[in-house]
Parts: C-alpha cells; structure tokens; sequence
C-alpha cells in the first residue's frame, strides 16, 4: 500500500506476491529479513516510500524520452504517465524502457496530504 500510493499505482491491480531472500527485501535497519510486528512498517515506512517515488521517477522519465517532453511537466495517476496534452502511457507500456534507466539517488516524495490510497 505504501509503495503504491507513492507510484500512483492503480490499486485494482496491485497484486501481493512473496518476496525472495535477496537483500533487496532485507530490513534497512537491521540488514536481515524479518518481520517484527509494528516495527516492519516503523523500520521500512521510507523506505518503501522512496521505493515507489523512484519507480515513479523512471517511469515519467521514460515517458519524458519517448514524447521529447520535459518531465516535470509530466503527471502520473492510476497507473498512467500523463502528458502535458493529455496523452497517457501505462506503467506497462514504459516499463521496459523505465528499467533501462539509472535509479535516481534523490526523488521527492508526495505530500501526505495528496495520498488517495
């Protein structure tokens, strides 16, 4: 829920699988994978926010690449990047190219006041 709200996924078609044990899921805090109650969500919050923010940022950029636009004056919504002139494109549409590009270090994240989710 965290990730996606930050994505401006769609959240009818969020689907939850089981993680691996890469050390892409282990905790930040204590570097191993674990679930601790109320202390997942305490030790993982950002992280999970900042997750969704640069998957949302590489997607935009994609989108940016494809129409010569200026990313900041795209928008994303329920899973789309929208276009200065209204034109969309699914995150699955960009998705092989959005993985094609460096993750951002820096991204910022939503107002909490704009979360939908």
């Amino acid at each position: 829920l965290i990730l996606a709200e930050e994505l401006d996924a769609d959240w009818s078609l969020v689907r939850s699988v089981h993680g691996s044990n890469s050390p892409a899921y282990a905790d930040p805090l204590f570097g191993i994978h674990l679930t601790g109650g109320s202390n997942s969500i305490k030790n993982s919050y950002m992280q999970y926010r900042e997750l969704g923010a640069r998957t949302r940022a590489m997607l935009i950029q994609a989108a940016a690449q494809q129409w010569k636009a200026d990313p900041a004056s795209l928008s994303t919504k329920a899973g789309f990047v929208i276009g200065a002139n209204g034109q969309q494109l699914s995150y699955g549409q960009l998705a092989k190219a959005a993985m094609q590009l460096p993750v951002p270090e820096q991204v910022t994240l939503k107002d909490p006041a704009s979360f939908r989710l």
